[in-house]
């Protein structure tokens, strides 16, 4: 997390997700990574 707010200003890590799951899609989004269709799904604990 260091490393995220240090560098936010000169790299676009929004453009690094490629989809946001919630908690109760993590097997989907996991899938998703090993079929390589997702590279860096965020998983939403809220």
């Amino acid at each position: 997390m260091r490393f995220v707010e240090r560098w936010q200003d000169r790299v676009p890590f929004e453009k690094m997700i490629s989809n946001s799951y919630s908690l109760d899609q993590v097997n989907e989004a996991l899938g998703g990574m090993k079929a390589l269709t997702e590279i860096k799904p965020v998983i939403e604990f809220a």
